[in-house]
C-alpha cells in the first residue's frame, strides 16, 4: 500500500496507519474486530499496518535531511462509502480466517459489519501519513 515518489533532491511517500481505527470510534466490536483483521493481515501478507507512524524514521534512516510527516486521518458516520463499501468489504475478505482463529466472536464480526453500515456510529478511518525529507547534497 506504499506510495513512493522520487524528486530531483528529495524523496516523499505515503503509508497507512491502522492505528486510528484501533484507538477511535464508537463500537468497541469495530475496534476489536479491526484489530484482529490487520493482525490476521500483518500475519498472512507483508503487510505493516502500524508502518505510517513509522515512515519518518525510516526516511531519516535511509539518509535523507529535513525530513518531516503529517498524517491525515478521515471521520465519517456509518454508512458513508468509506465505511459501508471500503472498510466493510476489508473486513469482509478476511472474515473467516479471523473467525477460524477465535480471536473475535461471530457476534462480534457481525456487529462491527453493522456499526459500518449505522448513520449513528461515528467511524474513524486509516489515517494516511504522508512524509518527505531531502537527499545530501554533495559539492
Amino acid at each position: 500500500m506504499t506510495k513512493n515518489y522520487a524528486y530531483d533532491h528529495g524523496w516523499a511517500q505515503e503509508e497507512p496507519d491502522f492505528v486510528t481505527i484501533y484507538q477511535g470510534g464508537e463500537s468497541a466490536a469495530l475496534r476489536s474486530v479491526f484489530i484482529a483483521a490487520m493482525r490476521h493481515l500483518e500475519e498472512t501478507t507483508p503487510m505493516d499496518c502500524e508502518y505510517g507512524r513509522r515512515a519518518i524514521g525510516g526516511l531519516t534512516g535511509a539518509g535523507l535531511l529535513n525530513v518531516e510527516a503529517e498524517g491525515r486521518c478521515p471521520i465519517v458516520r456509518g454508512g458513508h462509502p468509506l465505511a459501508a463499501n471500503f472498510l466493510r468489504l476489508t473486513l469482509e475478505k478476511v472474515r473467516d480466517p479471523v473467525l477460524l482463529a477465535g480471536h473475535v466472536t461471530k457476534e462480534a464480526f457481525d456487529e462491527a459489519v453493522t456499526a459500518l453500515e449505522d448513520p449513528a456510529v461515528t467511524v474513524v478511518g486509516p489515517m494516511t501519513v504522508a512524509a518527505w525529507g531531502m537527499a545530501g547534497l554533495t559539492q
